[in-house]
């Protein structure tokens, strides 16, 4: 579904949608990032009403490994 949703997104030019602010950081949804960055997503997320395609493929990657560790 992400694959999708990406793809469209490119497809009519809305690399904010794939990307979000700062398609160069990776960090944003590690617990130790900068308070900067956890604005910057923050504001993001607020302004947007989503996280980023990419950002939300992970958040789920991490949630299926948890749950698969029984954690």
């Amino acid at each position: 579904m992400f694959d999708i949703l990406e793809q469209r997104a490119l497809y009519i030019s809305e690399e904010d949608i794939v990307y979000g602010p700062d398609e160069q950081s990776n960090d944003e949804l590690d617990p130790n990032a900068t308070w900067k960055t956890k604005a910057q997503i923050w504001a993001w997320q607020r302004k947007r009403g989503y996280l980023p395609i990419r950002d939300r493929r992970q958040m789920l990657r991490k949630h299926l490994e948890c749950a698969a560790l029984g954690l």
